[in-house]
């Protein structure tokens, strides 16, 4: 997904935490949408948090339409300086390779070099 992801000059997404980690990490403005349904409304905090910094637009389900998310592609691709800030932001607040560090850092305080931790899974 974040080969995709990364030749995308906008993402039109929902808001979960996995989708707001791929968007920081590859650095993509995005337009944010909310599932109205998750639990404790947790994608509309994600995507005010990104939307509130200058990462992106948050637009909620109720105020979805054709016309709306035209309104925001065209302001962000008729914005360069609005773009890129939006872009620099995303890169800033996101970690790419996580989950690479996140294993090496496990496998420091176990013990372990992280090839041989490979080599047990793979």
């Amino acid at each position: 997904m974040g080969a995709a992801l990364s030749m995308a000059d906008i993402i039109i997404c929902r808001a979960g935490a996995t989708t707001i980690a791929e968007i920081t990490a590859i650095g993509i403005p995005a337009i944010l949408i909310p599932y109205p349904y998750a639990a404790d409304n947790h994608q509309y905090w994600n995507a005010m948090e990104l939307a509130s910094n200058g990462g992106g637009y948050l637009l909620q389900q109720i105020d979805l339409t054709p016309e709306k998310i035209v309104e925001l592609v065209t302001d962000l691709l008729n914005n360069k300086e609005k773009y890129d800030r939006m872009k620099m932001f995303n890169k800033g607040m996101g970690i790419p390779n996580a989950s690479v560090s996140v294993v090496d850092n496990i496998c420091r305080v176990i013990g372990l070099k992280s090839s041989q931790f490979a080599l047990t899974i793979g």
